[in-house]
This record gives C-alpha cells, sequence and structure tokens, in this order.
C-alpha cells in the first residue's frame, strides 16, 4: 500500500504514518465523500430512497414525524457507528422541515 501521504519523518528521523486521512490532505474530502456513500449503501434495503446523498451532504426524508425518526436513527447509526470517528452534525442540520424551505435555502447550504 502506498503511505506516502500519510507518513513522515519527525525530527530525528523517525518514521511515523497517519491511522487516518487527514483533514488537510489532498483529496481527503472525496475520502469522506465516499465513506458516506459507503455506509449508507450498508443500510440501503432498510432507508430505500428516503435518504439521498451529495459529498458528506445527507438528505431524510419522511411521510410523517414517525416514518423520518425512524430514517434519522438509521442514518445517524450507519455514519457514526463505523469507522468511529464520523458524526452527524446537529448544528449544521435542518431537522423536521417542509420541503419548501429546503427549496428557499441559500445554495451555500447545498455545496
Amino acid at each position: 500500500m502506498n503511505r506516502q501521504g500519510t507518513s513522515f519523518l519527525d525530527s530525528v528521523g523517525r518514521s511515523w504514518e497517519w491511522k487516518f486521512v487527514p483533514k488537510d490532505m489532498p483529496g481527503s474530502e472525496s475520502s469522506a465523500h465516499h465513506a458516506t456513500g459507503r455506509r449508507l449503501e450498508f443500510i440501503r434495503s432498510k432507508i430505500r430512497d428516503q435518504v439521498l446523498h451529495r459529498g458528506d451532504l445527507i438528505l431524510v426524508m419522511g411521510e410523517d414525524t414517525k416514518d423520518l425518526l425512524k430514517y434519522c436513527t438509521a442514518v445517524t447509526f450507519a455514519i457514526q457507528i463505523k469507522p468511529w470517528l464520523r458524526e452527524v452534525d446537529l448544528w449544521k442540520s435542518f431537522i423536521n422541515v417542509r420541503l419548501e424551505v429546503l427549496q428557499e435555502l441559500d445554495p451555500f447550504w447545498l455545496d
């Protein structure tokens, strides 16, 4: 395996290796996007077409509050359980909003 991007020598010549892709490493964003897609595919049979994603942005839809809670719980579990270093950021989440609210959002929120 190619470790050039995740390994380095310290000031006394010892070799070190990152076990995870550093955030500032070129290509790290696509790694996060790929991991998000893989984790959602893991539960695809349970979430059907109620969950969409683009990059690391996830849209969870439900017919009612009970349905939405079920899908949100499944997605949160899938994203946070493995690998354990990912988490859902509730501060940047829109919870229990109507489609019209999302359609009127500034494109900044969708990038």
